[in-house]
């Protein structure tokens, strides 16, 4: 039990860096020079939720019925 509860920890501030990284490599290509890094971190917050509360579930359900 313990260790899925920290690969789900693992897997959701993995995903947020990615998001995170993602987002910023975006700001830089389009040439803002003003980032907002607070910003771009809840959003990349929120699309790991998203993440994680939608799809995850999803995935396991259908993988259990396999």
């Amino acid at each position: 039990k313990m260790k899925n509860i920290i690969l789900t920890l693992l897997s959701f501030f993995g995903s947020i860096i990615l998001f995170f990284i993602v987002l910023l490599y975006a700001q830089m290509d389009v040439g803002i020079k003003n980032i907002h890094y607070d910003l771009l971190i809840e959003e990349a917050f929120m699309m790991s939720l998203k993440l994680h509360f939608i799809i995850l579930p999803i995935h396991f359900l259908i993988s259990r019925r396999k």
